[in-house]
């Protein structure tokens, strides 16, 4: 049997990791996540559609979101949550393709422009709103929502805020700030501000690009698509490099494991913007279960086009 230790040591050995086209033909494709059938869904930002995805290649079209979409996950009800960055809102995209608006304003503002989405076991979430934002212009912020429907700015001050991630604990977040290039950890209080942040890794810095879309496996490993960087950074819990998983365009925009206890478990999922495909790597790790699919074994209903959580 492999254990742990030896996955570890394969994560510093490149020559194992082949990755295998799943489906191309995307229109700069994001935000991947699995449903609970097993299929992969991901958002077309330029095309302003979600799409789904079999592991035989197979597409197929799912819903118009009105805009651009961006990062998505699932919640608890099998709906999946679509950062709308060109309509500046949050979205859910039923399973029968439905969508309904969600927020698209804090206090009364329009948002930047959300980018991605990390949704917890209650059915609150974070998402960042970088658009706009530079490292001479920091006005990126996150948000949580709580299961209520109250919003709350949680951070602030951000040079294009865009990967979100939360820990296995459910006591901290991990944040990509591309523009820096910097992965931050910041503490999770029980009402879902943060307490200060701490630098959790320093990436290698150039010109364009950065870090992007994220996911964790079962060792707490950090999985970093970099964007512009043709690879996928892996960095261990302490924020030490492990490896570089190279993809086969510069342009890698978001990561996903496959679902727990399935022949996909330990396979890493990238969708790459240059093919305009998505990608698996199998890594021999197992990801960390996304904290909504776990909850969702408790039941729930999805939501209609006449219900919403959070009113505008």
């Amino acid at each position: 049997m492999t254990t742990s230790s030896e996955n570890l040591m394969k994560l510093r050995d490149e020559r194992i990791f082949q990755p295998v086209k799943i489906a191309e033909g995307f229109e700069f494709c994001e935000g991947p996540a699995f449903a609970r059938d097993g299929s992969l869904w991901l958002v077309n930002v330029d095309g302003g559609y979600v799409s789904r995805v079999s592991m035989n290649g197979e597409i197929t079209f799912v819903a118009n979101t009105g805009g651009g979409p961006n990062g998505g996950q699932f919640d608890r009800y099998g709906n999946f949550i679509v950062c709308e960055c060109r309509r500046r809102a949050i979205v859910a995209v039923s399973p029968k393709g439905e969508v309904s608006p969600l927020l698209d304003s804090y206090e009364g503002h329009p948002l930047n422009g959300p980018n991605d989405i990390a949704i917890d076991a209650d059915g609150s979430f974070f998402f960042t709103d970088p658009e706009g934002s530079s490292l001479d212009k920091r006005i990126g912020a996150v948000y949580h929502c709580s299961p209520g429907g109250t919003i709350s700015r949680v951070a602030d001050g951000l040079a294009y805020p865009n990967g979100i991630v939360i820990n296995a604990e459910r006591t901290g977040i991990y944040l990509a700030e591309t523009r820096t290039q910097q992965i931050h950890r910041y503490i999770r209080k029980s009402d879902g501000s943060l307490g200060p942040r701490t630098l959790f890794c320093q990436l290698e810095q150039r010109s364009i690009g950065g870090p992007d879309g994220m996911c964790l496996d079962q060792l707490g490993n950090l999985y970093i698509a970099m964007y512009g960087y043709s690879c996928i950074q892996v960095v261990d819990a302490a924020g030490n490099a492990l490896h570089r998983l190279a993809t086969p365009g510069a342009n890698p925009t978001n990561c996903c494991f496959g679902p727990p206890h399935s022949e996909f478990a330990t396979s890493l999922f990238v969708t790459e913007t240059i093919t305009n495909a998505i990608w698996r790597y199998e890594v021999g790790i197992a990801g960390m279960p996304m904290h909504a699919m776990v909850a969702s074994i408790t039941g729930g209903a999805p939501l209609s086009n006449a219900e919403t959580r959070h009113s505008l």
